[in-house]
């Protein structure tokens, strides 16, 4: 069991002593179970964060299974499970009725025989047996490989992406996995093996964000329940994706003989992603069934080795054999057949990288020679990469002695990794910064891009500020020295510990990203005010620009991120950029920076005009090689950032435009209209994270109908009307309202939780004006709801919003903390109107810049105001 157990915290670790001085043989955990969420779609507070969530209810039984409902929150007794040979395995279907994530714990108070405890996990129950929702997507499932199989990625964020967990039993105790179990919504209890276990309970120890209930948190509620319950969706999901400093389990273990590594994800020296050619020489021990190493690896990729001992009984690799994979394809290089590999001996390992050709070596015998031209990585050749160690479930190595040398002989890194600061070299320890990942179960990694709409959700609705700072801190330390922001981290990379520059080409592969980063440090700075932080990533944001400033020289004057074409998204994103890079120089005492970064834009706003709309289609083009293509993401950001409309357009077009090119129809069950794919050549995949962009280009363009439409019709197909429904938002969808990634899709992830701020942002109408909400505006899009109300959390205080459609007219009642002034603006139905605050007639004014058909009042002070809206009768 050694491998699969954790340490336990403080409260249960305590227990425990007080538990074995009464001389009971288990630790009972009733003490510190938690309540399990609560399941209201409209709960504007969150649920307050203990040790223990446990399942809501039994989905089903079968075989030999006594009082499973014992397990269930609320519940009490013991539940027993019991096979005999020949017999099947009995079983037990657990909900938690919305995704949880963290360490799985299990309280075995008796057992009977020789059995395995075994626990399966998935979000979907569709996805759940006989494996869980294991499969990565995209990536070939190669018959040679069987489940259950190190993760897709490394670095996964202390994550168990096997989502079978077996556990041979001994005796009675408290089993907590060794890694987390990052997102399910069910789970299988079951028994792999003969015999009879008896639990009292079952649950999962929360690692992710569950804040307490605070009156600065945000909340929204309208005449629409399914907007109510997709706000909720939203906050969920960033939530669960959120991890507080110290809470990642560390993967690996040191001793004084080398570093323990045992099953379920690889991770590598962070130093060394840049290396190409090499000589990496270290020491190994098979001390259960394999032992495991990658190189020219990274987070994503690599070529792994695999060392198999003479009684390797994981059906994985054979016995007495070194065998090569891909590690991102799962494709099999090469094998070799060895002497005998016994578990406990140590064995030199010599992997010498020159080009195409690999050369492994054992005990200084040539054992391997692998030709991997050709070998296809997730983004082209595998010509760079840092060492890894990482085994499959079941599998444990130990490591010792590592050296690393360039082909002229200078050591790159050596460490007999004895020391336990290569946990922190290697990214196998904790994390020491709160941030923001992906996704609850899969990659676990923090991606720029995804932060940029999850950033949003979590300043609209919990305002822990920590998370997103923590996220730009962790990326902007990982900041190349040409000024290229990595596209993707784990959260436990430790900044300080190892020298690192990462070139152009990491973030060419997706080159919207790193300009999100600077939208990121903008929109914190924006809702936060930090003064201080944001003097802390000016020279950052100075980088970035700078870096996609020199992509523009060119005769076009666009950004051609090479070799790729001059496309929208990154153009229409970097025009956007420069301008928030204005405010933030202003901001800073830069004047004469702001200047230059708004002449740049202007320019680069006439090329893109000139180059990139298409008058045929009414669109711009994806980018300058695929003429008459359009995209959802590009045109978005142009609309968005105020890029469109083209000379002798209208961005009403546009948006016109954009329905008709790439709205389909939904065969969902719970379709409600038509939902967009994202790009007009065929394409059918439906991105919630694109569709995130649409929405805010919508809104903010004034297309309420439309916005709202979009929320309803594509975030609809995940509400609780769902079979898939997971508590939060998903990573894909289909059209057929299916997870739009089959099993391995994310149902917990942040880029998807866009609606939850355009709803605060747009339909409530509240937005800071300037830095930390000192001055706000209050502008409400009703569109066709007829009221609505809710709380957005400020550095001073809660804004409380609520408002209600009156015939012709308007109320809109606010209370605003003190230290802060603002406009409120009020839609009329018509061009006369009056307007009192608190019964006191007012004069209004028709802004410039205003939305069409609003009047606003200016130089509102803090405190209660109710503003009536009468329209003339005139």
């Amino acid at each position: 069991m050694k491998s699969n157990e954790a340490s336990l915290n403080d409260i249960t670790r305590n227990l425990l002593q007080s538990f074995s001085a009464l001389g009971l043989g288990c630790l009972l955990l009733g003490a510190v179970s938690s309540q399990a969420f609560a399941d209201s779609g409209e709960d504007s507070g969150s649920e307050s964060r203990e040790p223990l969530l446990r399942p809501i209810k039994v989905v089903s039984t079968s075989g030999n299974v006594t009082n499973a409902e014992a397990l269930v929150e609320g519940h009490e007794g013991y539940a027993t499970l019991t096979m005999v040979q020949g017999s099947p395995a009995p079983q037990i279907i657990l909900d938690y009725r919305r995704d949880v994530g963290g360490l799985p714990v299990f309280e075995v108070t008796s057992i009977s025989g020789t059995p395995k405890l075994q626990a399966i996990y998935s979000e979907a129950q569709q996805y759940l047996l006989p494996d869980g929702d294991a499969a990565a997507p995209g990536v070939p499932q190669n018959p040679e490989v069987a489940q259950p199989e190190v993760s897709f990625v490394g670095d996964a964020a202390g994550a168990d992406l096997s989502r079978v967990d077996t556990y041979p039993l001994s005796r009675p105790g408290l089993i907590v996995n060794r890694l987390i179990q990052g997102g399910e919504r069910f789970q299988v209890i079951t028994l792999a093996a003969p015999g009879s276990v008896t639990l009292r309970q079952v649950g999962v120890q929360a690692k992710f964000f569950v804040p307490e209930r605070d009156i600065n948190s945000g909340f929204l509620r309208c005449s629409d329940p399914a907007l109510n319950e997709i706000w909720h969706l939203g906050s969920k999901a960033v939530e669960l994706c959120s991890v507080p400093a110290y809470s990642l389990p560390t993967t690996w273990t040191v001793t004084a003989q080398g570093v323990e590594v045992p099953g379920s994800e690889y991770t590598g020296y962070q130093g060394g992603t840049g290396w190409t050619d090499y000589t990496a020489v270290f020491d190994v021990q098979v001390l259960s069934n394999e032992a495991a190493w990658l190189v020219r690896a990274s987070s994503l990729d690599g070529f792994r080795l695999v060392l198999a001992a003479d009684n390797d009984t994981l059906g994985i690799s054979k016995p007495n054999t070194l065998r090569a994979y891909s590690q991102a394809t799962k494709t099999v290089l090469g094998e070799a057949t060895l002497a005998d590999i016994k578990p406990g001996s140590w064995h030199n390992i010599r992997n010498v990288l020159s080009g195409n050709t690999i050369e492994i070596y054992i005990d200084n015998h040539l054992v391997l020679t692998l030709n991997v031209a050709g070998v296809p990585g997730l983004f082209g050749p595998l010509t760079a990469g840092t060492v890894s160690f990482g085994n499959d479930q079941g599998a444990e190595g130990l490591f010792r002695n590592l050296v690393v040398t360039d082909p002229s002989q200078n050591v790159l890194y050596q460490s007999t990794l004895t020391d336990p600061s290569i946990l922190d070299q290697f990214a196998a320890g904790t994390n020491v910064l709160p941030s923001i990942m992906d996704g609850g179960k899969r990659d676990r990694n923090d991606f720029t891009g995804d932060i940029g709409i999850s950033g949003l959700t979590l300043l609209y609705s919990t305002f822990a500020r920590e998370y997103l700072a923590g996220s730009i801190e962790l990326f902007s330390s990982f900041q190349a020295s040409d000024g290229g922001i990595p596209v993707a981290l784990p959260p436990q990379y430790h900044p300080d510990v190892t020298p690192f520059d990462l070139s152009s080409p990491t973030f060419l592969a997706l080159p919207d990203y790193p300009l999100q980063h600077v939208t990121s440090i903008y929109h914190y700075y924006l809702y936060t005010g930090d003064k201080a932080f944001l003097q802390a990533q000016w020279p950052v944001v100075q980088k970035v620009i700078a870096l996609y400033a020199s992509l523009t020289n060119n005769p076009q004057h666009l950004v051609i991120p090479l070799p790729f074409s001059a496309d929208t998204l990154s153009n229409a994103h970097f025009y956007g950029v420069l301008l928030q890079g204005a405010q933030l120089a202003e901001a800073v005492g830069h004047a004469d920076v702001a200047a230059g970064y708004r002449a740049a834009a202007a320019q680069l706003k006439g090329a893109i005009n000139t180059v990139l709309y298409n008058s045929t289609t009414g669109l711009y083009d994806v980018n300058t090689a695929q003429k008459g293509v359009s995209d959802q993401h590009g045109n978005s950001y142009a609309v968005l950032y105020g890029v469109a409309p083209a000379p002798g357009t209208t961005v009403a077009s546009i948006l016109q435009k954009l329905t008709g090119a790439l709205y389909r129809p939904s065969a969902a069950p719970n379709a409600t209209g038509p939902i967009p794919v994202q790009q007009s050549s065929g394409s059918t995949q439906v991105g919630p994270y694109t569709s995130g962009y649409e929405l805010f280009a919508r809104f903010e363009a004034g297309d309420t109908t439309g916005a709202l439409a979009l929320i309803r019709n594509e975030w609809g197909l995940m509400r609780k009307s769902s079979s898939y429904y997971s508590g939060a938002t998903w990573e894909y969808v289909a059209l057929d309202g299916t997870p739009g990634l089959g099993e391995g899709t994310s149902l917990a992830h942040g880029w998807s939780s866009g609606p939850t701020s355009a709803l605060s942002k747009y339909v409530l109408g509240v937005r800071p004006v300037t830095a930390g909400y000192k001055t706000w505006l209050i502008e409400p899009q009703p569109g066709d709801l007829t009221w609505a109300k809710g709380n957005v959390p400020t550095p001073y205080g809660s804004i409380e919003v609520s408002w209600e459609k009156e015939g012709n007219g308007f109320e809109l009642k606010i209370v605003v903390p003190p230290g802060t002034s603002g406009t409120v603006g009020l839609p009329a139905s018509s061009g006369k109107a009056s307007l009192t605050d608190n019964g006191r007639t007012f004069a209004t004014m028709n802004k410039t810049n205003g939305r069409p058909g609003y009047i606003y009042l200016e130089n509102v002070g803090p405190g209660a105001h109710s503003f009536q809206l009468t329209a003339s009768k005139n």
